[in-house]
């Protein structure tokens, strides 16, 4: 899990977190810093336990950029993109 914990960009949607707590994942967003636990789903891929009050949607998945070396270059969010890259987060640390 270590190798997907990290700080990711966006210029649209800002910054964003996904750090390891107890064991499992969290995506840490917005001003307000939320926190949606994150579970396995099948390889690179995480759903997320959506928080966003304005959505009707449960969960969410990230899918994770990862190269032939195992290194995490972004994450996409599915639920904020809709067909045009906004919801796509480059790794910055």
């Amino acid at each position: 899990l270590e190798k997907y914990a990290g700080d990711y960009s966006n210029d649209v949607y800002g910054n964003m977190n996904v750090c390891v707590d107890k064991g499992r994942l969290v995506l840490i967003i917005g001003p307000k810093k939320i926190r949606m636990p994150m579970s396995h789903w099948d390889k690179d891929i995480f759903r997320v336990n959506w928080l966003h009050s304005d959505s009707e949607e449960d969960y969410v998945f990230a899918v994770f950029q990862v190269d032939p070396q195992g290194v995490v270059s972004g994450v996409t969010v599915d639920a904020l993109n809709q067909n045009d890259d906004l919801g796509v987060f480059k790794r910055v640390k």
